[in-house]
């Protein structure tokens, strides 16, 4: 896979506005990136990235337990499509887009283009297909971790989870109008384990996205990321096993000789001493240590950018511009004092208001109206006013059993008719085997239902 990153941004180079939706846009980039300790402390998957192998990758990190004891762990991550080392650059951008929230949902719906501004990424068809293949790729990992540190309960323990569902529209008309697709809505879902995890376990690790976007290798911006782990709270960092380190880590290949992996890691060093990430007074050769024949171990001092207070993580609080939610508005004709009044009234609600404005889009596009989107989502915000998500979520429950309800009468229906159809058959089973009884007619109930099961 070609790298998405721009090596300067190209947002404002690509297809034409609109002509007709001409308002402010969305900043440009993201001020900060988000990740976990525990998912930095390994790498996701190999640099060697090839598209559409199978990816099983299994990793290991030391930890140390309640009493002190040194322990391995292990992450295991697995992907039918494989996975890009840019993956995790989408991944992160997409927790920070969420998280920005003062209350953040499980759901995030934004355009492909507020995306791509936000992570710094080009504008335009090709773009939007590969962060489509992305989002695809990320949506297929089941990520396992023996020991992943939960910091509340101040313990380490056995996960496993996803990271994402999406609902996308279909890409069947990406090259017919670019700028229309790029702002028609995706769908994002975080896992709820993840989800929680990321919400509860206060082990974030904000960090400067300009800054890892910046770095255009993939194993410097994992470098990075570790590095910014361990320099929160320390000057020097541990004294790392070089081909560990190299490995697991960063993603090099285990079958590299010790001497490459030594001239890949110096290479590095320089590059992080220039972003100030590691000390840059002295000579990157200094840091490596000979353990004996082959065998090597780093220590890297932490660089100024770390000796400053780290500064708040940019959040949307009252700048609605920034909000992925705008421009889905600004698709009902909404004009820009009209949308900053709609955030000021459902500030905790733009979950509910986001649904309802693709609600009402949907309805006009299917011809199911006489009005316009506008007027339906207007109608809409009414009845979210003062009730919020839980109003929104009993109606589509109660929409659900209604469907429910039909769908269990129509089986009902066919299989009466079926046995009706087969009676003198049945009639002579019977005959021949008295022990026989009837099966009765079964359906799923309603939650197993929902979820697809026993259908």
């Amino acid at each position: 896979m070609t790298d998405m990153t721009p090596d300067h941004d190209e947002a404002e180079h690509g297809k034409p506005k609109s002509r007709s939706r001409v308002a402010p846009l969305a900043k440009a980039g993201l001020d900060h990136g988000m990740s976990q300790v525990s998912l930095v402390e390994t790498a996701l998957c190999p640099l060697d990235y090839r598209p559409g192998e199978s990816l099983r990758h299994i990793s290991e990190f030391i930890y140390y337990d309640s009493e002190k004891r040194r322990k391995v762990g292990k992450v295991t991550v697995k992907s039918p499509s494989g996975l890009s080392p840019t993956d995790e650059l989408i991944l992160y951008g997409l927790l920070a887009i969420t998280f920005a929230d003062s209350k953040p949902m499980m759901e995030l719906s934004a355009t492909p283009h507020f995306i791509c501004r936000q992570l710094g990424l080009p504008i335009g068809g090709d773009h939007y297909k590969r962060l489509r293949e992305s989002m695809r790729r990320l949506s297929e990992v089941t990520y396992q971790n023996s020991a992943w540190w939960d910091k509340p309960r101040g313990q380490h323990r056995e996960l496993a989870f996803h990271f994402l569902s999406y609902d996308l529209p279909t890409d069947a008309g990406l090259d017919l109008d670019v700028d229309e697709h790029g702002r028609e809505p995706w769908t994002i879902f975080w896992d709820p384990l993840f989800f929680r995890l990321m919400n509860q376990s206060r082990g974030f690790i904000w960090f400067d996205f300009a800054s890892y976007r910046a770095l255009k290798n993939a194993a410097a911006r994992r470098g990075f990321l570790l590095l910014q782990k361990i320099f929160h709270h320390r000057e020097v960092s541990p004294q790392f096993d070089l081909r560990a380190f190299a490995v697991e880590q960063l993603g090099y290949s285990a079958e590299l000789e010790m001497k490459s992996i030594r001239q890949k890691v110096k290479l590095l060093i320089r590059t992080w001493q220039e972003q100030g990430i590691v000390n840059a007074g002295v000579d990157a050769e200094e840091f490596f240590i000979r353990k004996g024949p082959g065998k090597w171990s780093i220590c890297l001092p932490r660089g100024p950018r770390f000796t400053k207070a780290v500064p708040r993580p940019w959040t949307r609080v009252n700048q609605p511009m920034n909000h992925p939610a705008y421009e889905i508005l600004q698709r009902l004709e909404m004009g820009h004092q009209e949308i900053v009044d709609i955030f000021s009234r459902f500030s905790d609600q733009m979950i509910a208001v986001t649904q309802a404005a693709m609600t009402a889009e949907s309805m006009v596009r299917q011809g199911k109206t006489d009005e316009t989107a506008k007027q339906i989502f207007l109608g809409r915000l009414s009845r979210i006013e003062g009730h919020g998500i839980e109003q929104v979520d009993d109606e589509a429950d109660r929409k659900s059993r209604i469907r429910y309800e039909r769908r269990r009468q129509e089986a009902e229906n066919d299989w009466e008719t079926s046995r009706d159809s087969t009676a003198d058959v049945n009639e002579e089973i019977e005959r021949l085997t008295s022990s026989s009884s009837e099966p009765p007619f079964q359906f799923p109930e309603y939650e197993l239902w929902l979820k697809g099961e026993g259908v």
